[in-house]
């Protein structure tokens, strides 16, 4: 092993024949200019490598990527070592299970439940009625790393809207987190066909998908959307707190009867009344101070 003129990555190692085939793929996929290609050279990696190791670590990461049609293909095209080893053994798992039909942006989101960080099995559903981002992500991903400090200000901007976060992973508890610890193979993931992280899925108030893989201002701007259309976003800023109502928010007195505008100006007008925000129900109900 020899890694002194270059990383640890490109070290040379002598004596194994897997670890040429290695350097030879990495190669390769140096060398290919798009993602297609990247995925078809994996294939006809495994494919004319059966006997290898290498081809059944590397099918059990992609898997998910070839889909089940192509996976089970290659998988009975391996040797039984490769079947019965450690590699052989998680793709047979993911070949095995019985997935739903990846559910797309305008349908209905499909539910799931896994443990979060302290042991309690949470489900998505138990969000129904808030906007939700179903956030995919790691710890050992670096651009979900970077993408985290940005994501916490906007949970700390629309949280106060309706608006709660779903992460799909290991660590953090700023929001609603879970994980089953199968890395790759994670069962929401594999629902949501998840090939590449960070990625999110953002759901509304009725459980519908409207948006995939939204980051930074571009989420924001959908959430901005969506919330002040259907009530009331709180944000936080250097003089305090700012409130702005959208048209569709509904304004009742203490008796439960809805108010029209000219009503609600006349309340306020006489400085009797205070305002108190119901985010679930989209209302303001008028309650004398």
């Amino acid at each position: 092993f020899d890694a002194t003129d270059s990383s640890f990555q490109d070290a040379i190692i002598n004596g194994s024949i897997t670890d040429s085939l290695a350097t030879q793929l990495r190669k390769q996929t140096r060398e290919l200019k798009s993602y297609e290609e990247i995925v078809a050279n994996e294939i006809e990696f495994v494919k004319n490598n059966p006997n290898n190791i290498l081809s059944a670590h590397n099918l059990s990461i992609m898997a998910n990527v070839f889909g089940k049609e192509k996976s089970t293909e290659l998988f009975n095209n391996l040797s039984i070592e490769n079947k019965q080893s450690h590699y052989g053994k998680i793709i047979s798992n993911f070949l095995n299970l019985k997935l739903p039909e990846t559910p797309k942006i305008g349908e209905k989101y499909f539910d799931f439940s896994m443990n979060n960080q302290k042991g309690k099995e949470k489900k998505l559903s138990e969000l129904d009625g808030k906007v939700i981002l179903l956030e995919f992500w790691a710890s050992w991903c670096l651009p979900c790393r970077k993408e985290n400090p940005e994501l916490v200000k906007t949970y700390d901007r629309f949280k106060k809207s309706g608006f709660e976060i779903f992460a799909v992973s290991l660590d953090e508890n700023n929001w609603k987190h879970v994980s089953d610890l199968n890395g790759r193979n994670n069962f929401a993931a594999l629902i949501y066909n998840i090939n590449g992280i960070p990625d999110n899925i953002l759901i509304d108030k009725n459980g519908v998908i409207i948006g995939r893989n939204l980051r930074g201002e571009k989420l924001n701007k959908k959430l901005s959307k969506i919330l002040l259309k259907s009530g009331i976003e709180v944000k936080q800023n250097k003089n305090g707190t700012s409130i702005r109502i959208g048209k569709s928010i509904i304004w009742k007195d203490e008796s439960g009867k809805e108010l029209n505008q000219s009503e609600v100006k006349k309340m306020l007008e006489t400085n009797l009344y205070t305002p108190h925000f119901d985010t679930e129900k989209n209302i303001i109900v008028l309650k004398k101070s």
